[in-house]
């Protein structure tokens, strides 16, 4: 906590074996990627949070973060959070004046009560009190296996409170759909900028 980092050059991570950035314990402090692209990395992974940031807590900030059109971000576990900045934003932690290029997807699988996927350009889920501002994606994001999940431009899901405020969506956005688990009026979400939100606030945004 209140450890600063900044990343001073282009990151190539060919042939590079990754480790998401707090996979084991939640990041927390101030990471600063002063604009500088992160190219060639390759994520898939069978965790409940998946990103470049698996999981964000402790009033955390990210900012100037890119992840080029050479990035895959994907995710296959039952309930994932995937966002390719983060797969999740807590502590009202902020996500500040990130780019997304890569690709996000989840392969989430369907079950009876099986837990629910959320998939983001940006961050997978966003909780309480925490945010993203002035951000912006240009990779696909999808849900690929049809269920009852939730595909965003920005965020997949927002928790009461959260907010989402002057970020873009260019990329495309799909969620597979099927009603036959949970009966008729159920089905998958996509959203330009927040699939699914649940008292957040979305301000200013364009998709």
């Amino acid at each position: 906590k209140e450890k600063y980092w900044k990343q001073t050059a282009e990151i190539d991570m060919q042939g590079v074996k990754f480790t998401p950035i707090g996979k084991s314990t939640p990041f927390s402090g101030f990471y600063d990627g002063d604009g500088n692209a992160i190219k060639n990395l390759t994520i898939s992974s069978g965790a409940r949070e998946v990103g470049l940031f698996e999981s964000v807590n402790d009033g955390s900030i990210l900012k100037n973060i890119v992840l080029d059109e050479s990035c895959r971000i994907s995710g296959s576990a039952e309930g994932c959070s995937i966002g390719a900045i983060a797969g999740t934003l807590t502590g009202e932690s902020i996500i500040e004046n990130c780019v997304n290029e890569a690709a996000v997807t989840s392969s989430a699988p369907a079950g009876f009560n099986a837990k629910v996927s959320h998939a983001g350009g940006i961050v997978g889920s966003l909780a309480s009190n925490s945010k993203v501002f002035n951000s912006k994606n240009y990779g696909t994001v999808s849900q690929t296996v049809a269920h009852n999940w939730y595909a965003g431009g920005i965020a997949g899901k927002q928790s009461p409170a959260s907010i989402v405020a002057g970020c873009e969506n260019h990329g495309t956005v799909s969620a597979a759909s099927s009603a036959s688990y949970g009966g008729p009026g159920t089905g998958s979400g996509a959203g330009g900028i927040s699939a699914y939100s649940y008292g957040g606030y979305l301000s200013g945004c364009y998709n």
